[in-house]
């Protein structure tokens, strides 16, 4: 697992993948598990990387790193995966392609 993978998922599925879509890929629903319970999360995804923090205000925060470009709040993990769009595709059209690389 990252370092500071501290949670206790159904799955160790905080390791960084690198099978894309693979069998031991992220799941939608996974996903939307470590957003609703997790800390922070840092994922790459189609060549750029983002960071979550699941426990703000109202809900989760998302942002790509190095900028506060796409920056966006959502009220739970599903409407995250559902609205927030990386290269012009809604992030849950692209669960194949995260490799998480921290998650607390």
């Amino acid at each position: 697992m990252p370092k500071g993978c501290r949670k206790a998922f159904r799955r160790p599925f905080c390791l960084c993948k690198t099978d894309e879509g693979g069998e031991d890929a992220l799941t939608r629903e996974e996903f939307i598990e470590m957003i609703d319970t997790g800390g922070d999360i840092m994922f790459d995804c189609d060549g750029r990387s983002y960071t979550i923090l699941c426990w703000a205000d109202g809900g989760p925060d998302i942002a790509e790193q190095v900028t506060e470009d796409n920056h966006r709040s959502f009220p739970d993990g599903e409407a995250l995966v559902k609205g927030y769009i990386v290269n012009g595709k809604p992030l849950e059209e692209r669960i194949a392609q995260i490799r998480v690389t921290f998650c607390s």
